[in-house]
């Protein structure tokens, strides 16, 4: 059995959620600015072919971003997969304890884009 220290793994996963946190921030913020450079693009006399080019570059910014947090996932369920085959398979500790995650999850309120 692998003997994993509990601090050390305590601080991981302090340090995996952050990740997570701060890639969802920047998931939220990349799609406010596709939102805003979509209306942007709409209000202006900017032509379509050029409009096109930000407009995909935005997006595939956006796409990387997702397909790193698909890749982070990948890596939690792995030391998940170490953690229960290691002295901490009985201690509540990490990322994959969803029962906990959603009952203890809170949503802050989400910043509102005036429309005109």
């Amino acid at each position: 059995m692998l003997r994993i220290d509990e601090n050390a793994a305590m601080v991981l996963a302090g340090d995996v959620r952050s990740a997570f946190d701060a890639v969802d921030v920047a998931l939220l913020n990349g799609t406010r600015l596709f939102g805003t450079v979509m209306e942007t693009a709409r209000c202006s006399s900017l032509p379509p072919a050029q409009s096109q080019q930000i407009i995909t570059s935005v997006a595939q910014g956006i796409s990387s971003v997702v397909k790193g947090r698909g890749d982070m996932v990948k890596a939690l369920q792995q030391m998940n997969a170490v953690k229960r085959n290691s002295n901490l398979e009985t201690v509540d500790l990490g990322c994959d304890n969803p029962i906990k995650t959603f009952t203890e999850a809170t949503l802050p309120s989400p910043r509102l884009v005036p429309t005109s």
